[in-house]
């Protein structure tokens, strides 16, 4: 099946970018969206919302920004909102919405990899048949703490 960002793979020229499934899927897991339904950043990866990132990436960086950032966990998600959060010249709540949503993922959606470093942490590569949408289980803000 091919990715929904095919194109952008083949724009940067990422022939090692064929993200191996690496046994994550079936899952449950959360991603942050914005509280309106239909905001155009809901679902795209960072390549797609900010492609200067993937400019000025390293190669092997350029990859996981066309990955959609997912994480096993809804508190680990919340911790890591929390802390990227903090920083007012990073506007991370502006950057990725308010909401956590949690998603039913399965392998016909498309594939994960698992980051190295951050167990709870995973890049979803969606399929172009792929409706995230649809995949939502149920929406949430996500509780602020005290800075």
């Amino acid at each position: 099946m091919e990715y929904k960002y095919q194109a952008t793979i083949a724009l940067y020229q990422l022939a090692d970018c064929s993200p191996k499934d690496d046994g994550t899927l079936p899952c449950e897991c959360y991603h942050y969206i914005f509280e309106e339904e239909n905001h155009a950043d809901n679902f795209l990866p960072i390549s797609e919302r900010k492609p200067e990132r993937v400019n000025s990436a390293k190669d092997q960086q350029k990859c996981s920004l066309i990955g959609l950032s997912c994480y096993l966990s809804a508190e680990e998600a919340t911790k890591k909102w929390n802390r990227y959060n903090k920083y007012p010249d990073y506007a991370f709540e502006k950057s990725v919405g308010t909401i956590l949503c949690k998603l039913c993922l399965n392998k016909e959606d498309g594939t994960a990899t698992k980051d190295k470093e951050h167990s709870t942490h995973f890049n979803f590569y969606e399929y172009s048949s792929t409706n995230l949408k649809s995949k939502i289980l149920e929406k949430k803000p996500i509780t602020k703490q005290n800075q």
